[in-house]
């Protein structure tokens, strides 16, 4: 896979729901920079929008791939103002670099949700009930599509930060 080329910051993708200016994919070396990426990330700026706890406390576990709630080795859930990431061990074993890069999509993914009012429920029942091909979260029908867009843009970059090669980050 080509290396990638950032054609936007990874702060934009975190605050594009209040952001009028078209998003751009991260892209690979040679593609096209102006091809529409995040376009369902943009959430209308409203009420709904949930400021996080004053609180927070965040913790995370490393499990056994097993012992994931479901086919997964990422999985995030709120205890109250709690929020706890569980994270395969398998995958900090294959590289302590894929950990860091699994971490960040996680929580950004859990904290754009809950700040935008999709809860834990609504993610879980979606992603346990999916049959189709990829992660749960890049089909348009989930709850938290666009959240799970923004994560994966912030996955991407620190991936290039850190320099880890996606296709092998993926497992293929």
């Amino acid at each position: 896979m080509k290396r990638l080329a950032f054609s936007m910051l990874t702060a934009v993708a975190l605050s594009s729901w209040s952001i009028n200016a078209p998003i751009t994919k991260t892209t690979f070396v040679g593609e096209s920079t102006t091809e529409p990426f995040l376009k369902t990330a943009r959430a209308e700026p409203s009420a709904k929008f949930r400021s996080l706890p004053e609180d927070i406390m965040i913790r995370v576990k490393l499990i056994p791939q097993q012992a994931q709630r479901y086919d997964t080795e990422g999985d995030w859930q709120w205890h109250g103002d709690t929020l706890e990431i569980r994270l395969s061990k398998e995958v900090i074993e294959d590289d302590p670099r894929y950990g860091i890069v699994l971490l960040t999509h996680e929580l950004v993914e859990a904290i754009l949700c809950r700040s935008r009012g999709i809860t834990d429920r609504q993610v879980d029942a979606f992603d346990m009930a999916f049959k189709g091909e990829g992660e749960p979260g890049d089909d348009p029908a989930a709850p938290y599509h666009s959240e799970h867009e923004a994560a994966q843009a912030a996955e991407r970059a620190l991936a290039v930060a850190l320099n880890v090669d996606w296709r092998s980050y993926l497992g293929e």
